[in-house]
């Protein structure tokens, strides 16, 4: 199941960009995701909640809601017939979308994920 959690990198990002939503993993001081929830009391981790560790670990479907529902920006991944992946980053500007990041041809789905959401953190900082 780790591989739906977002990179340590990227969840230092969202904590700085003021993503608090819960989660149901954090990060341990460093890159080393907790492996289980360590205290019944608490359903769910949030950066408010982690104390002495660095960081909540949000799902990646969840950071990309995030980006939608808080700063109108759309990430949006698809599957070529050859099987290479694609995507983009699309912000909403009133009535105006733009689309300021693209990539294609990429082997990982993950990958694409992962410069996709960077790409996204450079738009609202």
């Amino acid at each position: 199941m780790q591989h739906l959690f977002v990179p340590y990198e990227l969840a230092l990002l969202a904590k700085n960009a003021g993503f608090d939503e819960p989660c149901l993993r954090f990060y341990q001081n460093s890159e080393e995701l907790s492996d289980s929830l360590t205290d019944l009391d608490i359903p769910h981790f949030t950066n408010k909640k982690t104390g002495t560790y660095s960081c909540i670990a949000p799902l990646y479907q969840q950071l990309i809601d995030w980006f939608y529902d808080k700063h109108k920006i759309s990430i949006e991944t698809r599957v070529g017939i050859t099987g290479k992946w694609s995507g983009y980053v699309t912000i909403s500007i009133g009535n105006v979308q733009k689309c300021p990041v693209s990539y294609s041809h990429l082997q990982c789905k993950k990958e694409l994920l992962n410069k996709l959401i960077g790409e996204a953190f450079k738009l609202i900082n």
